[in-house]
């Protein structure tokens, strides 16, 4: 079964919280972030947000996924405005800025996704939203089956085989 908090804001805006209450250093990334410190966030997130006992593994799978993206997009956010947010300390934000201006990984994976985001073939993948498997297995078919048509090649053949 798959997990997600699409439907509740509740629990992403518990998670962006988490983060801000417990922002103690130059965290650049989730991976930076002491564990200590994850385990502070993860515990604050569970304050503010409540499910059954059995459930608590697929909750802290998908909170992993969520907590790393979140901080992303959050510091993302705040180095694009350029302005210190209120929940990153005085040092911390020097320290994050002197990370984006010199770290080479990070400049060569920025400057790889601007040019992946301007190019002609176009910057994201996927542009139409969820497909559910399903969907895509009967789109698939039906363009195989036109594709038959047109072609005039063996469409009994191969729509049976499908």
């Amino acid at each position: 079964m798959f997990y997600s908090w699409t439907p509740n804001r509740h629990a992403v805006k518990a998670l962006g919280l988490a983060i801000r209450s417990h922002f103690e250093g130059p965290y650049h990334h989730y991976e930076a972030v002491p564990e200590d410190v994850q385990v502070r966030w993860w515990t604050e997130f569970k304050t503010r947000v409540t499910w059954t006992a059995q459930d608590e593994w697929q909750i802290k799978k998908v909170y992993e996924t969520k907590v790393k993206k979140r901080l992303s997009d959050m510091l993302t956010k705040a180095r694009d405005k350029r302005k210190r947010p209120h929940w990153i300390g005085e040092q911390a934000w020097v320290d994050l800025l002197i990370y984006w201006v010199t770290d080479k990984k990070f400049k060569d994976q920025s400057a790889q996704n601007k040019i992946n985001r301007t190019s002609s073939r176009g910057g994201a993948v996927h542009t139409t939203g969820r497909k559910y498997h399903l969907d895509i297995a009967v789109g698939l078919v039906s363009i195989i089956h036109e594709l038959c048509k047109f072609s005039h090649i063996l469409c009994h053949y191969q729509m049976e085989s499908i």
